[in-house]
């Protein structure tokens, strides 16, 4: 064997090797991008799920403070209206 077949040969064989590390680069990306989409959809399903929980948790504390406010505004009525006189008989037993 000359020095042009081994130049060839290695040549050959150095092409080889570059092919399988750009198949093994192209087999890398097509991981990331399927790795990078399903973080991306489980992302947008979690972002879903908080607007989801943050609705009903608005609309539970809207109630709650509702009522309260309601039982604020009953005990406000009841202290305007209320005279010294009867507030006296009420908290002595009268």
């Amino acid at each position: 064997m000359n020095l042009t077949d081994t130049a060839t040969r290695a040549g050959a064989t150095l092409s080889r090797a570059q092919e399988r590390v750009k198949d093994f680069g192209l087999a890398a990306a097509e991981k990331l991008d399927e790795a990078r989409e399903g973080t991306a959809d489980a992302l947008e399903n979690a972002a879903g799920s908080v607007r989801t929980t943050g609705r009903d948790g608005a609309k539970t504390i809207e109630t709650m403070s509702e009522n309260a406010a309601g039982k604020l505004d009953s005990t406000a009525a009841y202290v305007c209206a209320i005279t010294t006189w009867e507030a006296c008989s009420v908290t002595s037993g009268r």
